[in-house]
């Protein structure tokens, strides 16, 4: 019988309730089945890279140098400086609705494509088919999980303590009257300042514009050249890693070949954003083992059940990759480079 999206959130969290003790399949080498019926309705790190993330844009791709003009630190000077004031996951509407990219090219069907592991994709709210986000569906209670209860909660209880600070800088926020250009942006790892103990939050729990943030010099800086059509930007980065509290631990969550657009609403404000990418199964199960609360296999596993990317082989039943999308927002903000 075919594991469900509720069983597959159910028995991830039996896995945290048991911690090791848990096997989470008969054979934890082979991944529980596929779930083909109807789907249930972004944070650097001090070892890794910020928050890379890729564009839906063709002529968009990531820089080949480390910074934008900045000098040996690798953050440009001058631009618009952001810092993203929320990060979420969002669920997906009962009619398959969700935010995220169409990371494998294919729009998936759950009987056939076994090439799209026999996942459903979504259709974005601007219509776009074929998105991949699990986070949007049962991957999003495993990540609710496994962040103590509340992925989102958490999100922003870092944010304000500032321990998941992501810092963004456009060169520019228009094209001086051309319909689209390229624009160089910076997207690093944020600290408070020297004698700053909290980052000032809203009453929703979000960052507030106007703050001062300085750029953590020992976290890599990735740059790229995005495109801006309009007021629509597009990026796109090799990598983006989230740091995600797990227990008295903390996992990372590596996004490769990530996506990343947002809205230009002003110099001092990106809204509608979205961020995306593919996480590696392996690589993801060596962070939670790294915690101690879960071994390697347990931990593979489990997160084999939400695999949608990268199938082994053609029969669609191992897959390698999880999809992931989050929403985000920006207000502005002055950065002190490294």
């Amino acid at each position: 019988m075919l594991r469900s999206s509720f069983a597959r959130s159910i028995g991830w969290a039996v896995c945290v309730l048991a911690m090791n003790g848990c096997s989470c399949s008969d054979d934890p080498a082979t991944p529980p089945p596929r779930d083909s019926g109807p789907r249930d309705a972004v944070i650097p790190t001090g070892d890794s890279s910020p928050m890379d993330s890729g564009g839906g844009g063709t002529d968009s791709g990531p820089r080949s140098d480390s910074g934008g003009g900045g000098g040996d630190s690798g953050w440009a000077m001058g631009g618009s400086g952001f810092v993203a004031s929320l990060v979420e996951k969002v669920d997906a509407t009962m009619a398959g609705v969700a935010p995220g990219f169409n990371l494998d090219g294919r729009v998936s069907d759950a009987d056939t494509d076994a090439m799209g592991c026999f996942e459903l994709d979504y259709t974005s709210p601007d219509g776009v088919t074929g998105v991949d986000n699990e986070a949007a569906g049962p991957f999003g209670g495993a990540l609710d999980t496994f962040s103590g209860g509340d992925f989102n909660a958490t999100i922003r209880t870092a944010m304000g303590n500032g321990d998941l600070l992501v810092l963004l800088q456009l060169a520019q926020t228009d094209c001086g009257g051309a319909a689209s250009c390229e624009v160089a942006v910076d997207v690093a790892r944020g600290l408070l300042p020297t004698g700053v103990t909290t980052a000032a939050v809203d009453g929703m729990g979000h960052l507030t514009a106007g703050q001062t943030f300085d750029v953590d010099g020992s976290s890599p800086i990735v740059s790229s050249i995005a495109t801006l059509t309009g007021s629509d930007l597009s990026a796109q980065f090799p990598e983006l890693a989230i740091s995600l509290p797990f227990g008295d631990a903390t996992i990372t969550l590596r996004l490769h070949e990530a996506h990343l657009t947002a809205h230009v609403a002003s110099a001092t404000r990106l809204d509608n954003g979205v961020v995306g990418g593919r996480l590696d199964i392996n690589e993801l199960a060596a962070s939670i083992a790294a915690t101690g609360m879960f071994d390697m296999a347990t931990a593979a596993a489990v997160l084999s059940s939400f695999g949608d990317l990268d199938p082994a082989d053609a029969s669609g039943t191992m897959c390698q990759g999880i999809s992931v999308a989050f929403v985000f927002e920006a207000v502005d903000a002055d950065i002190t480079p490294p």
